[in-house]
């Protein structure tokens, strides 16, 4: 009798752990397919980030950018709505990679007839610039397709009152549109005085992207418009034709949802 119930002891024991052992497996198991599907995901992001340095010209074409009619378009009634004013500044707002950059460029290149504009002006900026030097940039972009406009010399580059006169000049009897791309700054003071700068044009429409909300608050003389993330369906859309080509696989698709949820718009 002892006997027989330490044989059945040892048997229990025996199922318990093995129990636990497949338990332990099925985790393990569990986690390698996590990080391999992880893994998967970060060589798939990091091939194209690869490829797309070489495709950048590709960025800005009107049919690669997905889901921003809408916003276009109410840019577009934002612009020619406030056509009594003499100079409009609309920011565009919003996280950094939601599109500010892509639906500005949208604007840039819409040769609606009712824009009706002379000149179009996009300027980059980066953290490192200062303000004088994006009025030397406009007037500089201007002498480019303009003959016999105003040069700034040495001195004026950073005579703010030189710089605010060419402007004017170079501008003069002119519908321009100039896109500032990137406005950054925590400055209210320079914010202010760039603001009055590009006051002194006549006929000249702004649009101004930017991450700050500041920024778009002082710099504004529309209503900031805030662009919001993009669907979830125009996400999908994105992701499959950059990543996978346009083309259709189950498997990757599950994990092209997985990576646009995490991105969430």
């Amino acid at each position: 009798m002892v006997k027989f119930q330490v044989v059945f002891s040892f048997s229990s024991n025996h199922s318990v752990l093995h129990r636990r052992m497949m338990n332990k497996m099925k985790m393990i198991r569990k986690s390698l397919d996590h990080a391999s599907e992880d893994s998967f995901i970060f060589s798939l992001l990091h091939h194209r980030a690869d490829a797309d340095q070489s495709c950048d010209h590709n960025v800005f074409g009107e049919n690669a950018i997905i889901g921003r009619n809408k916003d276009k378009e109410n840019v577009r009634v934002l612009l020619l709505s406030n056509s009594e004013q003499k100079i409009s500044i609309i920011p565009i707002v919003g996280l950094g990679g939601l599109g500010k950059t892509a639906l500005a460029q949208l604007i840039f290149s819409d040769q609606d007839e009712r824009y009706n504009f002379d000149l179009r002006v996009w300027i980059n900026l980066n953290m490192s610039y200062d303000f004088n030097s994006i009025a030397s940039a406009i007037i500089s972009k201007v002498n480019r397709t303009e003959e016999g406009t105003s040069q700034v010399n040495n001195e004026g580059e950073y005579n703010p009152q030189i710089l605010m006169n060419c402007l004017r000049e170079v501008l003069n009897d002119k519908r321009c549109l100039i896109v500032l791309d990137g406005l950054w700054s925590i400055d209210e003071g320079q914010l202010l005085h760039l603001k009055r700068m590009l006051q002194s044009t006549q006929n000249t429409k702004i649009i101004v992207t930017t991450c700050s909300e500041n920024v778009a608050n002082l710099m504004h003389t529309v209503h900031p418009y805030k662009l919001g993330p993009l669907s979830e369906e125009n996400c999908r859309t994105i992701f499959s034709q950059r990543v996978f080509g346009g083309g259709d696989n189950s498997y990757l698709t599950r994990i092209g949802k997985q990576i646009v949820n995490r991105c969430e718009g």
